[in-house]
This record gives structure tokens, sequence and C-alpha cells, in this order.
């Protein structure tokens, strides 16, 4: 699973941007108050057990200097068991893990939505009132949307859906594609359907616009992160036909 995991990195580097990227050693670090996990986290540049121990104090200076926690992000492919301890005896505990899923886009794109009405699903393309509500009342703050708007700014590719029931905005996603090592791939973030439209298709429809656009933007596969715990998506994608790729914990202390 090596390949997997750093075509995955990649591919959450490209389409889910931090504000600040730096190094200590052979650890990658992120840095984006307010922007969440993925983009606060350090994960391994390289596999070598005892330059990634020796490096681990100055991460977390790097991290404090910052008035940030630190935090690692760890794929289930690596690093060795020893930096795993070396985390442990620094008090850093596992979180819940998340998989990475993903399917062929070309199953999805000729797949009916469940609305025939339009304007059902709309590309947004500039700033809309409405559509930050929406992502505030389901925890999708600023920080977040700061990151959608970094990944817009690398010009690979990337979109907004909305979708729209009974007259109002109901739910939304954000998708972009990746480059270099994860050039074929596109990643959909930040899919929220609000508790009065679930049960009725939208959140697959939103998946389903989300594979059009990638097949339409030269990406062959779509990527998708969520917890485990997240029994509801898991059984969304999971019934759309994605299947595993990799998977990852954080790790901080408690």
């Amino acid at each position: 699973m090596q390949i997997a995991s750093e075509i995955y990195l990649d591919l959450q580097d490209k389409t889910w941007p931090a504000a600040e990227i730096g190094t200590v050693g052979p650890w990658l670090l992120r840095a984006s108050p307010g922007g969440g996990q993925r983009v606060n986290a350090a994960t391994p540049l390289a596999a070598q057990s005892e330059d990634l121990i020796n490096a681990l104090d100055g991460v977390e200076a790097w991290y404090r200097q910052r008035g940030l926690e630190p935090l690692f992000q760890i794929l289930e492919d690596h690093p060795p068991p020893a930096v795993l301890e070396a985390l442990a005896q620094r008090g850093f505990e596992a979180g819940m893990a998340c998989a990475v899923l993903e399917v062929p886009v070309a199953g999805l794109c000729t797949e009916p939505f469940a609305q025939d009405t339009r304007p059902y699903l709309i590309a947004v393309s500039c700033p809309l009132a409405e559509l930050d509500e929406l992502w505030r009342a389901g925890g999708i703050d600023s920080g977040r949307r700061a990151v959608m708007t970094r990944a817009a700014a690398l010009g690979l590719g990337s979109q907004i859906f909305a979708g729209r029931l009974d007259q109002r905005l109901a739910g939304a996603c954000f998708t972009a594609r990746g480059d270099a090592a994860s050039a074929g791939y596109a990643c959909a973030h930040a899919l929220l359907v609000t508790p009065w439209a679930r049960r009725r298709h939208l959140g697959r429809d939103l998946v389903y616009q989300c594979a059009r656009w990638a097949a339409q933007n030269g990406a062959e596969t779509l990527a998708v992160s969520v917890e485990l715990g997240n029994t509801g998506a898991l059984a969304l994608y999971q019934g759309l036909g994605f299947r595993p790729f990799c998977r990852y914990r954080y790790l901080r202390r408690p």
C-alpha cells in the first residue's frame, strides 16, 4: 500500500492545501489555523526510523512556534513501529481511523439524478451568502472555506456544487483535481446535506456531479476520505461502488 499512500498524500495536498508548508528532517509539516486536521498535521517523508525519531523535537517546536498543538497524520503502511513507539512515549494517542475510498468515475457518470427539475444542482462560481450559511451551520467554517479558495488558486481545477430542494439550498460539496503523483485523480471534500433534506438522494447526486466534473477534467478516479465511525457516509459511498484505497489516523496528546 506504499504507492497508494504516496498518491493520497499528494492528492490531499493538491486538493486540500495548507496555508503553510514546511519540513523538519524527514517530516512534512502543514499549518492552517482553523482549517481542520488535514492541513495542520505532520506526515513522514521517509521511513528511516532513526531520522524520523531524531526530528520529533524539531517538529513539536515548529508547531508551537505557530501556536498550534503538534498533530501527526500516520498512514497505515508507515512509519515503522519504532516511530509509533516513540510518539506513544511522548504521550501521543491515536484517534479514530479514517478510510480513503476510491471509485472509477466512468461508472457514475451515466447514473440518473433523483430530480428532473432544474435548477437542482448548480455549479457555484461566485460568493454566495446562502451557501456560506449552509456550510457554517454544518460545521464547515471560514478556515475550511479558505482551504477551498487556496485549492482554486492552484489552478489545477476545482469546483463547488450545491443542491437545491424546496426552493432553497440543501447541500453542497467541493471537488478538486490532483496532479503529478496524483494525476488521474480527483477528490471530493466537505460533502454536506442539511438535516431536513436527508434521505432525498441529494448526497448521492452531489457525488454523481463530482464524478461528472472529474471526468470532464481528465480524472479517471474519484476519492473521498471518511472517518470509519461515520456510518452514514460509509454506507453512501459503499453503495456507490467506492472501494478502500488506504487508511490513516491522527495522533495527538489528549
